[in-house]
């Protein structure tokens, strides 16, 4: 299946390379423009043959509980391709925040300070033999980079929306990868996830408060409380009818989590900084053929297509995967309460309007979502013009290329000659 409207020529992958950057250099290296992905830093004191770390080239920036973690299993299989060693590094949204302290929230802007100092720290999540170096790239899969709408309790919210500009600062030639998912089945992925952090952080008074329910039984109920179905006289499901804006504010519960992500907003910012090394997959289609999906991962990486040998077939099903033992995807479709029908269609009328916007802005991805029969009224909603920001997307994905992503370019140079060459006084 085409995931991309267009198909560019095969880039030069982005590998690890030397000459190494001594670990007491990294800064100055880092405020001259000679950091970018495939970086090495090597520690002099250390022996020759100890491993060093390699900056990612290719990164997958979400989103969460859309597969991620089957594409890094699939990754993993691939000879030329190094994984961290940490599941999830989540860099720039977690450890570069806590760097910076509270600082962060009175100057956004000391991020890229701290950044030219503590990039190495990141590195250090990627060791390579020295001898591979050259012959590999390095992976890093962090889904909480592509998300946009955060706890509405969170002391630093706001600060999130430099993330895209910071990692291209970093990295400007990396390549990135998001998964996106059907909004109809992500939100009930989205609360299973929910319930699992709070058992697991042991907070169980809490559950409810966050997750807008307590067990999995409670999944239908937080729907209705939360205004995505109401019953009818015969106590079926009936979707709620909303404007777009509204679907995307629900929560599972008051300060919690949203429902749904607007990857439309994920999307425009990313792309105003990554243009054309932004790669749209679908969890859908990396589960039904994953074998061309991952080949199409390939080619944006610019690694030639593989035959994947080590895929293993599902039992009873014509499905492959990388691992029957591991895959998260083999195991939900065993582990999860089936809803009934009619929940099921009344969860994907209330989430058709999302799909239905997303298709119009971003005809050319052919995304493989189902929607509902939508009503008069409904389609009445969706009767408004792009805005301006959603042209713009659909420009940068599906148009051709602009001055859109040079533009960014220039703009995280111009933040690296504004780092002060001396070292500032909040790293003494």
């Amino acid at each position: 299946k085409i995931l991309m409207a267009r198909q560019p020529p095969l880039p030069m992958p982005v590998l690890t390379r030397r000459p190494f950057v001594s670990a007491e250099h990294a800064r100055s290296a880092f405020v001259r423009g000679e950091v970018d992905s495939g970086t090495c830093v090597a520690d002099r004191a250390a022996a020759s043959n100890s491993m060093v770390s390699c900056l990612p080239s290719l990164v997958c920036i979400g989103m969460a509980k859309a597969g991620t973690d089957e594409l890094r299993g699939w990754l993993n299989l691939h000879p030329n391709v190094s994984m961290p060693l940490t599941r999830e590094p989540q860099f720039f949204n977690h450890k570069l925040l806590k760097l910076a302290g509270s600082l962060v929230v009175e100057r956004p802007s000391v991020l890229a300070e701290v950044l030219a100092v503590a990039w190495t720290e990141y590195a250090s999540s990627f060791p390579v033999p020295p001898e591979r170096v050259g012959q590999v790239l390095t992976f890093e899969k962090s889904p909480g980079y592509a998300r946009a709408q955060h706890n509405q309790t969170r002391a630093t919210v706001g600060v999130e929306r430099a993330l895209p500009g910071l990692m291209q600062l970093l990295l400007p030639s990396a390549r990135l990868i998001v998964m996106l998912r059907d909004p109809a089945t992500i939100v009930r992925s989205r609360y299973s996830h929910c319930l699992l952090q709070m058992t697991r952080l042991r907070l169980g008074a809490t559950i409810a408060d966050r997750c807008g329910g307590r067990t999995d039984r409670d999944f239908e109920l937080m729907l209705l409380r939360v205004g995505v179905a109401h019953l009818n006289a015969s106590n079926s499901p009936e979707a709620e009818m909303l404007e777009l804006a509204h679907i995307f504010e629900k929560r599972m519960a008051p300060g919690s989590l949203h429902l749904i992500e607007d990857y439309l907003l994920m999307l425009y910012a990313w792309t105003a900084h990554f243009g054309e090394a932004l790669l749209v997959i679908f969890t859908e289609d990396l589960a039904s053929d994953p074998i061309a999906v991952l080949n199409q991962v390939l080619r944006h990486a610019g690694l030639p297509s593989y035959s994947w040998p080590n895929a293993q077939f599902v039992p009873n099903s014509t499905r492959v995967t990388y691992s029957i033992r591991r895959s998260k995807m083999i195991k939900s479709i065993a582990t999860h309460r089936p809803l009934t029908p009619a929940w099921e269609a009344a969860i994907r009328h209330f989430f058709s309007p999302v799909i239905r916007r997303f298709r119009q802005v971003l005809p050319c991805l052919n995304s493989p979502w189902t929607e509902a029969d939508l009503n008069k009224q409904h389609l009445r909603l969706l009767q408004m013009p792009l805005s301006g920001r959603e042209r713009a997307l659909q420009r940068r994905v599906c148009g051709p290329s602009d001055a859109r992503v040079r533009a960014g370019r220039a703009a995280a140079r111009k933040a690296l000659a504004a780092i002060d060459t001396t070292q500032s006084t909040i790293f003494a």
